[in-house]
């Protein structure tokens, strides 16, 4: 009988320990890849790796004019890649709407000024299914571009042939990394 408790005792011991081990193993990890000195720089914005979560919860990550259909969102968290290299994140979004281009583009204009928005250089390579780009800047790390799209160069896939009548929209917001 002694012996039957014995190594019950000893394997909910062994097990004890086990789980102890993956316990502390995952602490150790999260404390090494958790960055406990993210904070907000000036501007509101992340001083640690921008998440997706936090992009999107912008308002320009998610920003349609108001009679529009939304096709296809699209966006990336913050990248920190092997050699140093950094892909910012952003979110946006292809939309689709009867209006005018030119109403399209007005409407951000008038919208992103009002929220402290710039003129800027567009600040990536466009897909070259584009007829017309305009960038934005606010603050030193924050970029928005509206463009508007050729449906005729733009793929099925993205763009259903119900839409390819209408004006067709491509929207991105995007946080640049942080720098001290």
């Amino acid at each position: 009988m002694n012996s039957v408790i014995s190594r019950s005792t000893g394997g909910r011991w062994l097990l004890g320990l086990c789980c102890a081990v993956v316990v502390a193993g995952l602490l150790v990890l999260f404390l090494v890849h958790h960055d406990r000195s993210c904070s907000l720089d000036s501007s509101g914005l992340p001083t640690c790796a921008v998440s997706f979560g936090a992009i999107t919860s912008h308002p320009e990550a998610t920003l349609l004019y108001p009679q529009s259909t939304l096709l296809s969102p699209y966006g990336s968290a913050e990248q920190h890649f092997l050699g140093g290299d950094v892909n910012a994140a952003y979110a946006g979004e292809v939309a689709a709407t009867t209006v005018s281009s030119s109403t399209v583009l007005a409407w951000y204009d008038t919208w992103l000024v009002q929220h402290g928005w710039k003129l800027s250089p567009i600040p990536a390579a466009l897909t070259g299914a584009e007829t017309f780009a305009k960038g934005y800047g606010r603050g030193s790390r924050e970029s928005f571009v509206i463009a508007i799209d050729d449906p005729t160069e733009t793929n099925e896939i993205t763009i259903p042939k119900a839409f390819q009548n209408d004006t067709v929209y491509t929207t991105v917001y995007g946080i640049a990394p942080y720098k001290q």
